[in-house]
């Protein structure tokens, strides 16, 4: 028996139809073959190719070189890429989106939404309302090469300028809209409802909550994180932002006392102070922990014990006048 392998590394390839006809053939024939179809760049086009290239130089198995070199392409795509939009002339209300032959998305487009299957909600109850004749295809913009960034950030622009169908972004798979505050409560309803309901639902998400947890604790997940945290943080935008966010937060009516409430509820039982003095007694104990420096560093700094003097003040006359019970 002969072995064939047939890959097609990139869906809107004009190589795709001619492989899909071989993988039929081969299937006929009852041969062994092998069928890879991924979009150039991606992690399992990789993968592909290194497979080709195996098989190609393999001494070991009766393989006829019979994959196609034009098969075999690099990350450097440098066929066109289009922005196009699908836009409902009334309204000039749009669908954009990108990709390398037009005509056969534009084809795509009307046969997905003739059939009620396609993936824009939005555009397709617009087009079961007006119809095919009340909308235009068009070109938006011409790319020199199919860079996977560039045409993300060509997109973004295009849907960015205005308003559109769009609920998702392809490419990046962000949303393109903020849900309305109405729609927000409903979807956190139903997560709710789903959650009180489904027993199932709630393992699954006990389970997939430990396993997170459990790589965010192995040293690899911390260090890489300690890095981007330094990183991060020596942004004075991001510290600002955060600053604001956090005195937003603590000043909106309520959210302290709900906090202290919670503290002490935690707090106050015996195991947590038991758990609690055992933690500091072992932190005290360690002289390369630092707390011994960082409480002379901050008591030798006059501005500091002022502040921390007048805190200890509040507390006691606070504790002076509360009654005795």
């Amino acid at each position: 028996m002969q072995h064939y392998c047939c890959v097609a590394l990139d869906p809107e390839s004009s190589i795709t139809g001619w492989c899909f006809r071989t993988h039929k053939f081969l299937t006929q024939l009852g041969c062994e073959h092998l069928l890879l179809r991924h979009r150039v760049g991606s992690a399992n086009w990789c993968a592909s190719l290194a497979l080709c290239e195996a098989l190609l130089h393999s001494d070991d198995l009766d393989f006829p070189k019979i994959i196609i070199h034009s098969l075999i392409m690099t990350t450097n795509d440098e066929r066109p890429c289009f922005i196009y939009a699908i836009t409902h002339i009334a309204s000039g209300r749009r669908y954009v989106g990108s990709c390398l032959y037009p005509t056969r998305r534009w084809i795509e487009h009307r046969s997905k939404l003739k059939h009620q299957k396609h993936h824009c909600a939005h555009l397709q109850r617009a087009w079961n309302l007006y119809g095919i004749d009340a909308f235009r295809f068009s070109i938006i913009q011409e790319l020199t090469t199919n860079n996977s960034a560039l045409r993300a950030k060509a997109e973004l622009a295009a849907i960015g300028a205005s308003e559109c169908f769009n609920s998702r972004i392809a490419n990046l798979g962000l949303t393109n809209f903020e849900n309305s505050p109405e729609t927000r409560v409903k979807i956190t309803a139903g997560i709710l409802k789903r959650i009180s309901e489904d027993e199932e639902h709630r393992k699954w998400l006990a389970h997939r909550g430990q396993q997170l947890a459990a790589h965010a604790r192995t040293p690899e997940r911390r260090a890489a994180r300690s890095v981007l945290s330094k990183e991060l943080w020596t942004d004075p935008k991001h510290r600002r932002s955060v600053s604001e966010s956090l005195a937003k937060y603590w000043n909106t009516p309520g959210v302290r006392e709900a906090h202290s409430i919670r503290v002490k509820a935690h707090r106050g039982t015996k195991e947590a102070r038991e758990r609690n003095s055992a933690a500091m007694k072992r932190v005290w104990a360690d002289p390369t922990s630092g707390q011994h420096t960082r409480k002379l560093i901050r008591w030798a700094d006059p501005k500091a014990r002022e502040i921390q003097s007048a805190k200890l003040r509040e507390a006691w006359k606070l504790r002076r006048l509360k009654p005795k019970t």
